[in-house]
C-alpha cells in the first residue's frame, strides 16, 4: 500500500468521525430545544444511527428490522 492510499484512509475516517461529532451535537439541540416544548418523558433516551433504513418491498420502513437492530446492542451472546 502506498502513504497516498493510507493518508486517504485516514482523511475518510477522520471525516466520518467528524461528521458523527456535528450529527451528535445537532441531535443534542434539537433535544434541547424538543425539551422546552414537549414533557421529558416523551423525548427518546436513546438515538440509534444507522447507514441506511431497510425497506419492504412496497417501500415502506421495516419495522421489524428497526426493532432487531434496536435492541442488537442489547442481545445477550
Amino acid at each position: 500500500a502506498s502513504p497516498f492510499s493510507a493518508a486517504m484512509i485516514l482523511y475518510e475516517l477522520t471525516a466520518m468521525l467528524f461528521d458523527a461529532c456535528v450529527g451528535s451535537i445537532k441531535l443534542a439541540i434539537r433535544l434541547q430545544e424538543a425539551g422546552e416544548h414537549v414533557a421529558a418523558y416523551k423525548l427518546p433516551r436513546r438515538v440509534l444511527f444507522v447507514e441506511e433504513i431497510v425497506r419492504s418491498p412496497s417501500g415502506k420502513p421495516d419495522y421489524r428490522w428497526a426493532r432487531d437492530a434496536a435492541l442488537a446492542p442489547f442481545a445477550e451472546e
